[in-house]
């Protein structure tokens, strides 16, 4: 396969994991609309890659309507894994990360997918006769012992070469899950349903996420958390409510009360409110039965445009979630910087009102008990502080 050099962006881009607990059609679809609106954002186009990361169910690239079968993920992986072993020089660490990465180049393995976007995909892998077998002999937990750092320099390889990075990541909680959400990522769109093990598990693995961010100090980089409600077939305005408020025959708080105590603790804020956020964030029912082509080129015509345009006015400029969207119009007005709707800045941290110096200050992560709350072991060290110009 040729290579392919899509032509970076300026500036390190941003790495986005779109997540949900159950499996769930809208995760995939949503990662599709908002791909193709960032990569047309600006008139040159951004380029943007998604990876499909989900092996056990790949199918991203049904969304656009590829055909054949080549090499991704699995394939990528399984060749990094075979030159780790071949290695007898010694070298560990960064080193032997940069030596597998030069000898084994992840261009390969992506291919165009829009004659009109700089828009790019890595599959989950050729699904052959053989992709089951080997699907599952994809040992994430050896990878990272035989390199630890082969990810962390991957991850800052696609940064330089794509502006967005958007990755679909497999339901539940496995070792694949926790490098989507734990390792890679800059950003987290995670998405929900009424039921609550739907949010009980997507509040378990965004608190996983920010202990391993607080315990390591070679990743406390910042991360921020965009969660998307999904309603389900035949949801009425009351029922809906009720969902997110909570309130007479359910069975505990609403799903907003949940979702701001869980960023309270995050980001030690005393108080923080999503109303703003939700009131615009919600995304309608999707049709499970979604094939071949039915990415829709601009949702603004689709039931799910409203959402995802609303959800980009937050996450495609790095805003932050607990902002109201009337804050974000006016600083948006008032930075007179002439962007479009859709910018290029997708997921810088962005100022909030009465910043100093003119600066965000990233809200600190504090490592959370499976209460929620903030652990003891709030050290210096195991807080993350990052000042992010806007």
């Amino acid at each position: 396969m040729d290579k392919l050099c899509p032509e970076p962006g300026a500036g390190a881009g941003v790495i986005t994991t779109f997540y949900a607990y159950d499996s769930n059609v809208a995760r995939s679809l949503v990662l599709a609309n908002m791909a193709w609106y960032l990569s047309g954002a600006l008139d040159t186009g951004a380029p943007v890659l998604m990876i499909d990361w989900d092996l056990e169910s790949p199918g991203l690239h049904h969304l656009f309507g590829s055909a054949g079968e080549r090499p991704g993920l699995l394939e990528f992986i399984a060749a990094c894994r075979d030159q780790i072993a071949a290695r007898a020089d010694g070298a560990t660490g960064d080193a032997l990360a940069r030596q597998v990465l030069a000898a084994v180049d992840w261009r390969n393995y992506i291919e165009p997918v829009d004659a009109d976007r700089p828009l790019y995909l890595m599959r989950a892998g050729r699904v052959d006769d053989t992709y089951g077998e080997r699907a599952a002999q994809c040992d994430w937990h050896a990878l990272f012992h035989a390199c630890p750092a082969l990810l962390r320099q991957w991850r800052a390889q696609m940064a330089q070469a794509f502006r967005h990075v958007l990755v679909d990541a497999r339901g539940g909680r496995s070792a694949a899950v926790s490098v989507c959400t734990s390792l890679l990522p800059d950003r987290i769109v995670g998405l929900f349903t009424p039921a609550q093990r739907s949010l009980d598990g997507l509040c378990g693995v965004m608190r996983r996420a920010i202990d391993y961010r607080c315990s390591h100090e070679e990743d406390q980089r910042p991360l921020l958390l965009y969660p998307l409600p999904c309603a389900s077939a035949g949801a009425g305005s009351a029922s809906l409510a009720a969902w997110r408020r909570g309130g007479p025959g359910t069975a505990g708080p609403g799903y907003q009360a949940i979702l701001e105590q869980l960023m309270q603790a995050s980001y030690g804020r005393t108080h923080l409110a999503l109303d703003s956020y939700f009131d615009h964030v919600h995304l309608p029912h999707l049709d499970a039965d979604a094939g071949t082509g039915d990415v829709e080129r601009g949702a603004d015509g689709s039931r799910a445009g409203p959402a995802l345009l609303a959800l980009l006015d937050w996450a495609g400029e790095g805003y932050f979630p607990w902002q109201s969207h009337a804050e974000i119009m006016l600083l948006r007005s008032a930075q007179g910087s002439g962007l479009p709707r859709h910018s290029d800045t997708f997921g810088r941290p962005r100022e909030e009102a009465g910043s100093r110096h003119g600066h965000a200050q990233f809200p600190a992560l504090r490592p959370l008990g499976h209460d929620g709350r903030q652990t003891g072991h709030g050290a210096a060290k195991a807080r993350l502080h990052v000042a992010a110009t806007p």
